[in-house]
């Protein structure tokens, strides 16, 4: 398989880098899997990969081009790649049945769950490991000595004063080394790559519930408090009818409760939805089967399909779930990047009901991972119970009570909560509609010149509908509307007079424009 050039730029900087051990940072849907299948096929020995799901062991399989062997529970021999999942390498190597010796390559897939450090916590040779997310959301806890700086497992006296507890972030640079970056998500967006994203945020009072524990995440019981409740499954209903109905669409719930809650009432409502969690009788493999195969289809999950999920034509993800975790909120929102030619998808929906967006900002933002992996700072812990403290609605730092000692802020005048009338709103405008993603679906599906033209016409009705632009708005001036619509066609205009598509190419710019006009006129009618 031919890599995309910023995948090979990435192979390129893996191969020039001299340390034994490499955090690979790959943004999701960048192909990830296609690079480090690439490295196993081209390396010059025997090859370990690692994975942790069951959908990432026959996607990785695929791509391997070398005499392949896959360790399940079925008995089967390494080959020159062998590609395993971590519980059945790590029984095998209990067992005295396979062991590392022959192993010059290891590679790790979803590093950031810290499953496999068991398998090769003695390894010696050329390890890497990738995530799109470098990042773990876990710390440690420990007393130390202010004077001497002995650390101690537990409170106790050291150069006779008391030792006080210190947190530090778990930072995977402790088993991976140094961190090697690929392209980030704005710019795969804005190369044709990934779909653009489009925010929309819900102003939910149950989220003043939200508590957080020690480690700084949100606690299992106060999540269950905002989120599984009916006034939480009503908004859910309310914000899939008014942005997803009918769509492929990704539910992620915050917990089992909550996702039976809501999936009994999709039922109800004879929506076409399915449902898994840890619990579910239902067999995995038919369900991702019977989700790939419904244009239609609502999957609804917790704690799973964050990861390994390569289905490219999902259009819609409703949060229905906070987190502290940019981890896993950049997993989830990324199951809706992929991009497809099955359907016209020149941008997929967010719906956030758990204040993601304002905690992380959008999916699209560019991050600073190499900050954030080496981020080992060390902070003294207050002891305070935790279960007392609220996050300021202003500035949202951690405090007991209001006035904010942060920012100032005194206390909202408390509302009653919101009983199924929160419609998620844009967090930020629809972007311009890309000439690629327009020209590539086009070409996909055989659709000629004037085909594209009523897409690209579409499209723009959607940025005036999400936007509520009122037909007064529209109409005021028409030069300005004239212009703002040729700003917007102009480059699609002309890359489609290039392409190779069929049609009539004598048709001008303004011909383009009218016709757009001319569907805008229909829209709001």
């Amino acid at each position: 398989m031919k890599l995309r050039d910023y995948q090979q730029d990435l192979v390129d900087k893996i191969n020039r880098s001299f340390d034994k051990r490499n955090c690979i940072q790959s943004s999701t849907g960048s192909g990830k899997t296609v690079v480090f299948s690439h490295l196993a096929n081209n390396y010059k020995g025997n090859v370990l990969i690692l994975v942790n799901r069951t959908e990432l062991l026959e996607q990785t399989s695929r791509n391997i081009t070398r005499p392949l062997g896959i360790i399940s529970s079925k008995e089967c021999e390494p080959n020159e790649v062998t590609i395993g999942m971590v519980e059945s390498v790590n029984n095998r190597m209990k067992k005295g049945v396979f062991d590392l010796k022959n192993i010059d390559l290891i590679i790790v897939d979803e590093i950031q769950n810290l499953q496999f450090t068991k398998v090769f916590e003695n390894y010696p040779n050329r390890l890497l490991g990738f995530t799109a997310t470098p990042v773990i959301d876990k710390k440690e806890f420990y007393f130390k000595c202010d004077c001497c700086e002995e650390k101690k497992e537990k409170k106790s006296v050291c150069c006779g004063k008391e030792t006080k507890e210190f947190s530090k972030k778990i930072s995977l640079k402790n088993w991976y080394g140094s961190l090697i970056t690929g392209i980030p998500i704005g710019s795969l967006i804005d190369k044709g790559f990934l779909t653009p994203v489009h925010d929309f945020v819900c102003d939910n009072e149950n989220l003043d519930k939200l508590k957080t524990d020690s480690s700084g995440q949100f606690t299992s019981k106060s999540e269950d408090e905002a989120f599984n409740n009916h006034s939480s499954v009503e908004n859910l209903v309310l914000n899939y009818k008014e942005h997803c109905k009918d769509k492929k669409t990704m539910v992620f719930n915050s917990n089992i409760k909550t996702n039976l809650s809501a999936f009994v009432e999709f039922q109800r409502l004879g929506l076409n939805v399915r449902s898994y969690d840890s619990k579910s009788k239902e067999n995995r493999k038919e369900i991702v089967e019977w989700f790939r195969n419904t244009p239609d289809g609502i999957l609804m999950s917790v704690g799973v399909f964050t990861t390994g999920l390569d289905i490219d034509d999902v259009e819609c993800i409703i949060m229905n779930k906070a987190t502290k975790s940019l981890s896993l909120y950049h997993q989830i929102v990324g199951r809706g990047g992929r991009i497809t030619d099955k359907i016209y998808k020149p941008y997929f929906k967010f719906i956030d009901l758990g204040g993601n967006v304002q905690r992380f900002g959008s999916w699209s933002y560019d991050v600073d991972w190499v900050k954030i992996y080496n981020d080992t700072k060390e902070k003294k812990k207050i002891i305070r119970v935790l279960e007392d403290f609220k996050n300021c609605y202003e500035c949202q730092a951690m405090i007991s009570s209001y006035p904010c000692e942060y920012c100032g802020s005194i206390e909202k005048e408390k509302k009653a909560p919101v009983k199924g009338e929160a419609i998620a709103k844009e967090f930020k405008k629809l972007p311009a509609p890309k000439a690629i993603h327009i020209l590539n679906y086009s070409l996909a599906n055989n659709l000629d010149i004037n085909d594209a033209k009523v897409l690209t016409a579409n499209y723009i009705i959607d940025i005036l509908f999400f936007a509520k632009t009122k037909k007064s708005t529209v109409y005021k001036d028409i030069e300005l509307l004239n212009s703002k619509i040729d700003q917007l066609i102009r480059p699609i205009y002309f890359a489609l007079n290039k392409s190779e598509l069929k049609g009539n190419r004598k048709r001008t710019l303004i011909d383009f424009r009218n016709k757009v006009i001319k569907k805008i006129n229909k829209f709001y009618e």
